[in-house]
C-alpha cells in the first residue's frame, strides 16, 4: 500500500559511504530518497537536506540495484545502483546488513530492479547450479512446524512463476517445496513483531 511504501522510504535515510567517481576513495555522505523527484540524493550532512542542494542524485525509476561481494571492495554491506541509460554505477555501503536491506527494499519499492550479482556468490562451483530463469536467489527465514513454530533458514529461488526453497545452496535435489507467485500478495511486517 501507499502508506507502507512511505514508511519504508522514511526509514531509508542516513549516513552511508560512497565510492568516489574520480578519486576512488570512500566518502561518508548523508543519503535520502526524495519522493517528489524519485531520486536517491546525497549530501555532506543532514543539515544540508533542508538548506542546500544535494552533492549528487541518482534517478531511481528503471534503475538497477545489486548487492556487491566483499571481495570486490574488501568491504561488507555494499550495493551498486545504476540509473537507466547511465554508464556509471554508484557504489554505496551502509554501515550494517540491516541498513543494507532497508535501502534495497526502499529503492525497489521506488522502481529499482534488483539484480543477482553472480560475483557475490562465494562458491564459484555453485554458479553452475544457478537457475537461469531465477529472478533472485538467497537465504530467507521461514516459519516451520505444525505444533511448535520455529524460524528456519532456507535457500530460496524466486522465478517468474514460483518461490522454491531448499535446505541449503546445494540444489542437486528437488526443492523442498514451492509456492506459486502469480497473483500472490506480499505483506511486510515490522522486524520486531
Amino acid at each position: 500500500s501507499r502508506r507502507q511504501r512511505e514508511a519504508l522510504v522514511a526509514q531509508a535515510r542516513g549516513y552511508m559511504s560512497k565510492k568516489g567517481k574520480l578519486i576512488q576513495g570512500w566518502r561518508r555522505r548523508y543519503f535520502i530518497i526524495d519522493s517528489r523527484s524519485n531520486e536517491l540524493q546525497y549530501y555532506a550532512g543532514p543539515e544540508d537536506v533542508t538548506y542546500g542542494d544535494p552533492k549528487g542524485a541518482v534517478s531511481i525509476k528503471g534503475s538497477h540495484i545489486r548487492r556487491v561481494a566483499f571481495d570486490k571492495y574488501k568491504r561488507n554491506n555494499v550495493f551498486g545502483l545504476q540509473a537507466m541509460g547511465d554508464k556509471r554505477e554508484y557504489i554505496i555501503a551502509p554501515e550494517t546488513a540491516e541498513e543494507l536491506d532497508v535501502w534495497i527494499a526502499a529503492l525497489h519499492v521506488c522502481g529499482a530492479s534488483i539484480m543477482l550479482d553472480h560475483s557475490a556468490v562465494s562458491d564459484p562451483m555453485s554458479l553452475a547450479k544457478l537457475n537461469p530463469s531465477s529472478v533472485m536467489e538467497g537465504y530467507l527465514l521461514k516459519v516451520s512446524g505444525i505444533v511448535v513454530k520455529e524460524w528456519q533458514k532456507r535457500y530460496c529461488v524466486l522465478t517468474k512463476k514460483e518461490l522454491q526453497w531448499y535446505l541449503d545452496k546445494d540444489r542437486s535435489q528437488k526443492p523442498r517445496n514451492s509456492v506459486p507467485v502469480v497473483g500472490l500478495a506480499l505483506r511486510l511486517e515490522p522486524k520486531n513483531v
